[in-house]
């Protein structure tokens, strides 16, 4: 198969003319944009790192760390279905509709078709767009799927979750195999392999057949860590002193995740990338460190769905030859999804407060982080706000009462109490009040979340086939 999206070429000849193609431009990278290689990990928790837990083992994630900048202070969605729209979209969930939770396999929806997606700003400034992995953000419709918002080729699964070995859910079978001429298949002969290992066939396969005159963007959405917690037993053998078995096959993912991260980074080596390429790691929320969810968010209070530092604060780092100053950690506050910056992306319409938005003075500003997410309409939720400095504001109530509850209000200063244990919203009222006042003006953005019912048509039993697909709404 070609990755330039012509299906009439033989893909054997194809591939041995680009391996030669990147071997004879490896010398010209300097001339391109860079190539960006955007790595999220799902669920994976503070303490699930081996830069942050010597009994982590993650070699080939750490040296890219270790030899790039790791961010400190990074923060993402709780939830991975917001985490993933603002990534997509560049703007904050709740301004699109889509801070409630994560797309269902049966909800008639996806995100709104009139917000840009990050590819198709990409493929405007020149760059072919890959994603191998998980979507979870909607396929009722083609419009909704990775190729019809900007990606040229798309190698994974649609739904929030998925079997490792049967790439399954709900009976019916979700991985497909598609590009932007609307040419999809389902791989049905990788069933029984972990989803890991079918992930990193790709890479290999893209980086050798794409047309190496054109700057590379590749989306590598892992499936790992989400439960349901499954790995080789191999893997679990590596961490055979933790007694918790969750917890143990947990960190086998994280091992398994990381041998595909080092097949990546000798793929993009072999073929030329690397020196040109910029690394951006992240999760894509806190992690689940309940009993049966097997992560760690260790010291931070809170877990995945939660607004507290454990639900929100994640790994992340940038690696790449370019760095003008690798091996060093920011504790600057930013999203995760501040890379591109004005390298790639055109801001001209932009909320200031936009995800995408970067100040005239560069790349360096990074923009304020407001988190509203999981607004249910039917139920009180987490609502927070941060400074760009040490404060942050939480709050347990719904959006629409938050300013008229007597329910206890929580101010931490996360740089002296990272572990969110000592609440200072009697003893601060100044700073109380001043990000109160920054709580009401970012409200007049909110919009109603788009939850609509799950609906029957769009199970993989009413196809025979028995898959999961668009087309039903």
């Amino acid at each position: 198969r070609s990755y330039e999206g012509n299906y009439s070429e033989n893909p054997d000849e194809a591939s041995e003319k680009r391996s030669h193609n990147h071997k004879r431009t490896k010398g010209s990278n300097k001339k391109q944009q860079p190539h960006i290689i955007y790595i999220l990990a799902d669920d994976l928790g503070w303490n699930d790192v081996s830069w942050h837990n010597p009994l982590v083992k993650m070699p080939h994630l750490h040296n890219l760390a270790k030899q790039g900048v790791i961010l400190e202070q990074s923060y993402v969605q709780p939830i991975c279905g917001p985490s993933r729209a603002a990534l997509m979209t560049g703007r904050y969930p709740y301004t699109i509709g889509r801070q409630a939770s994560g797309i269902k396999p049966l909800q008639p929806t996806g995100v709104d078709l009139s917000a840009m997606f990050l590819p198709e700003a990409l493929k405007k400034a020149g760059y072919q767009t890959h994603m191998i992995g998980k979507w979870h953000l909607g396929f009722c419709r083609d419009e909704y799927t990775p190729t019809g918002r900007g990606f040229d080729s798309f190698y994974g699964f649609y739904a929030g979750h998925s079997n490792y070995y049967s790439h399954r859910v709900m009976g019916g079978f979700d991985f497909h195999d598609a590009n932007v001429h609307g040419n999809t298949r389902q791989p049905l002969d990788i069933e029984g392999k972990y989803s890991t290992y079918v992930f990193a066939d790709r890479v290999d396969e893209i980086l050798v057949q794409r047309n190496p005159r054109a700057p590379l963007f590749l989306y590598y959405s892992f499936q790992s860590v989400h439960k349901p917690l499954q790995v080789p037993k191999s893997y679990e053998r590596s961490y055979k002193n933790i007694k918790n078995e969750n917890r143990r096959t947990f960190l086998g993912m994280t091992t398994a995740m990381d041998e595909a991260v080092g097949r990546l980074i000798k793929s993009l080596k072999r073929t030329g990338h690397y020196d040109n390429s910029i690394i951006v790691f992240s999760t894509d929320n806190g992690g689940p460190a309940k009993e049966s969810g097997g992560a760690n968010n260790w010291p931070l209070r809170g877990v995945k769905g939660t607004l507290f530092e454990g639900g929100i604060r994640g790994p992340a780092f940038i690696h790449s030859p370019l760095l003008p100053n690798p091996g060093t950690v920011s504790h600057q506050v930013g999203n995760y999804k501040l890379v591109m910056g004005n390298v790639v992306l055109n801001n001209r319409g932009r909320h200031r407060k936009d995800i995408w938005y970067f100040p005239p003075e560069g790349v360096g500003s990074f923009t304020e982080t407001l988190n509203f997410i999981q607004n249910r309409l039917q139920s009180p939720v987490d609502t927070s706000l941060r400074t760009e400095k040490n404060f942050k504001y939480l709050k347990n109530r719904s959006v629409k009462r938050i300013m008229k509850s007597d329910v206890p209000m929580f101010l931490f200063n996360i740089t002296a109490d990272p572990s969110e244990l000592d609440n200072l919203s009697h003893r601060e009222p100044g700073k109380l009040e001043e990000l109160l006042s920054r709580l009401k003006e970012e409200l007049t953005r909110v919009v109603k979340p788009d939850e609509p019912r799950q609906v029957e048509r769009g199970h993989p039993k009413r196809n025979a086939a028995n898959i999961l697909t668009s087309g039903w709404c």
